[in-house]
């Protein structure tokens, strides 16, 4: 049976314990406590009203086949407009598709014909992951019907490729193609903000059809395999392998595929133009200083032999950790010039969410050896080598938010939201991590006060993006409230001030945040206010009302019809909006057990 992977920290046991107790007694208590769980139960309400707009799956088998997928479809100058921001944004460090066989293949569907769309049968599938994945970074400030609608209909659609995919037969299961859509259906999950287990699932199958498939050996090794399609499989098993080492970090489980699992060499530095079926000699590969369309996957897979053995090592309890970690250490800071921060073209967020996810994908195995019981000496305490590089590394990891960030002065990227939406999806428990390792880092006593002083601003910095950021997609009230009330008690220490009272003061400051991001025209009701006395902290606006119901949320919402990409669509008409169950419960992820989880 499988279980999951042991998370150790690299600081003082004494230290890390008081911390989780205090705190996850605090948390649990306040749901009792008459005095704090009219709070505490209004903190439910939000988080349940906030992130069912994103999470939501369908109840019931989808009844959708293709003419009704074609019947979304938006209209070519939409759909133009997505592929194109796809294919300037996500085909970076995870490559998937070939540019201009993708582009061939979608001019010719807009051919007209007299029969709509025949010959496409594969295409159609692939396309609309591809619209739903850049969908993804619209701008989020739609109704909550629409926004829920949408999302509705994403769901809906990406259910029935999963149906279309496992109903094929024989060799069509295993094309490349069929891999490509596949890839391009986990992808998209990620992008909807699906459950950091449903995306590990989803990464599992897509290895096993990899392997099926034979992705993991070398294409040399198959006389029939041409040089084309050789170089797309290897770029197609860099991204499955990478995909699956990444969703096991983030969900904490054991990693599928090892060093010593595949032949299958790196891709080449090419453009995509430089590939094309029929070429009888491979290309010539360009050097990793200048910029091409593969750049940032082979700059990414040239650590991935390192970053797969270092997970198996630290999983193994190895005492060679340190190593690992000296090699990808030194691995950053020598990556070409043209992959780092200071080198992004003003504007270009494409290049900048490369450049931040090829970082953020190798200081996420960073991240999970600084916390490896390894690098701890025999008596429990940590390596001061290890213990400084993992302050570095956290505070480098929430400083990739100013980039993104449109109220901070480090972006360069204007008033644009939805690229600060996009960052948060992806990155949202790197960001809560390295948060909580640094709430961790600021309670050792060897600190120096000015070291210290960091991190504890870098820790305000992130609480206040988390608040700013309440109710967007991306956004989770369960983050905000952890920091907020984890932050105030690594503050009692230094300010001399009551633990609780301080753990109170954070709980209700993620509260004024949450009543702030209400629209002022919005009343929606709360579980089981009426089980518990009458609250110390000030009334709720008048817009508000927190009564006891049947243990669920609900809202009067306006009514309106669909927004997004999509053109005018009934829903099939076994599925309502309410036809959906969130999956998002409140309590996970906010007591003892949990407080170090990957979120």
């Amino acid at each position: 049976m499988t279980q999951r992977t042991e998370k150790k920290h690299p600081q003082d046991p004494q230290e890390v314990n008081k911390m989780e107790n205090e705190v996850g007694k605090f948390v649990h208590q306040s749901f009792s406590n008459p005095a704090t769980a009219p709070m505490m139960n209004e903190l439910r309400a939000y988080h349940e009203r906030f992130t069912k707009r994103y999470r939501k799956v369908v109840s019931t088998s989808p009844i959708c086949d293709m003419s009704q997928i074609l019947d979304l479809l938006p209209p070519r100058l939409v759909c133009d407009r997505l592929v194109r921001e796809y294919l300037s944004i996500f085909e970076k460090t995870m490559r998937i598709l070939h540019a201009p066989s993708f582009l061939e293949e979608f001019n010719r569907f807009w051919e007209p014909r007299e029969v709509r769309y025949t010959g496409f049968d594969a295409f159609i599938p692939q396309l609309s992951v591809v619209l739903i994945i850049a969908s993804g970074l619209r701008d989020q400030d739609s109704s909550r019907r629409d926004t829920m609608e949408r999302h509705l209909r994403e769901e809906i659609i990406c259910r029935y490729i999963e149906t279309w995919l496992d109903s094929l037969q024989g060799r069509a299961r295993l094309t490349l193609s069929t891999l490509q859509t596949q890839a391009l259906l986990t992808l998209a999950q990620q992008v909807r903000s699906a459950q950091a287990d449903r995306v590990w699932n989803a990464t599992g199958k897509l290895v096993r059809s990899s392997m099926t498939a034979g992705l993991h050996r070398d294409p040399s090794e198959f006389p029939d395999v041409s040089l084309f399609e050789g170089e797309l499989r290897r770029r197609l098993w860099m991204t499955v392998v990478e995909m699956d080492l990444q969703a096991s970090l983030l969900c904490g489980m054991p990693i599928m595929v090892h060093g010593g699992d595949f032949t299958c060499a790196s891709p080449v530095n090419v453009d995509d133009l430089d590939l094309f079926d029929g070429m009888r000699e491979p290309p010539t590969p360009k050097p990793l200083d200048q910029l091409t369309d593969s750049v940032f996957q082979v700059a990414l897979a040239g650590s991935l032999l390192q970053r797969l053995r270092a997970v198996s090592a630290a999983a193994a309890g190895s005492d060679n950790i340190l190593t690992y970690v000296t090699e990808l250490t030194r691995y950053l800071q020598f990556l070409p010039s043209i992959l780092r921060l200071n080198s992004t073209p003003a504007g270009d967020f494409g290049h900048l969410f490369g450049i931040v996810m090829l970082n953020i994908y190798v200081r996420r195995v960073l991240s999970y050896l600084y916390r490896s019981s390894s690098l701890s000496s025999p008596d429990g305490d940590a390596i001061p080598e290890a213990q400084t590089a993992g302050i570095q590394s956290s505070l480098t990891i929430l400083s990739y938010q100013n980039f993104f960030d449109p109220g901070a002065v480090d972006s360069n990227l204007g008033d644009s939201i939805k690229h600060w939406d996009l960052f948060h999806i992806f990155c949202r428990g790197d960001i809560m991590q390295a948060a909580l390792d640094a709430c961790l880092y600021a309670q050792l006593s060897s600190l120096v006060p000015w070291t210290k002083t960091g991190v504890v601003l870098a820790i305000d910095s992130t609480l206040n993006c988390l608040m700013r950021r309440l109710s967007r997609n991306g956004s989770d009230v369960k983050d905000a409230l952890r920091l907020s009330v984890v932050s105030q008690f690594i503050k009692s220490d230094s300010i001399q001030g009551n633990a609780e009272t301080l753990m109170t003061e954070g709980a209700y400051n993620v509260l004024m945040a949450c009543r702030q991001r209400l629209p002022p025209d919005h009343v929606f009701t709360s579980p089981r206010n009426d089980q518990v006395a009458e609250s110390t902290y000030p009334a709720p606006p008048p817009t508000l009302q927190l009564v006891s119901e049947n243990g669920g949320v609900s809202a009067d919402l306006p009514e309106g019809s669909s927004g997004g990409w999509y053109a005018p669509f009934d829903l099939p008409p076994h599925v309502d909006i309410d036809d959906v169950v969130s999956d998002s419960p409140f309590l996970v992820g906010l007591g003892i057990d949990d407080i170090y989880s990957n979120l």
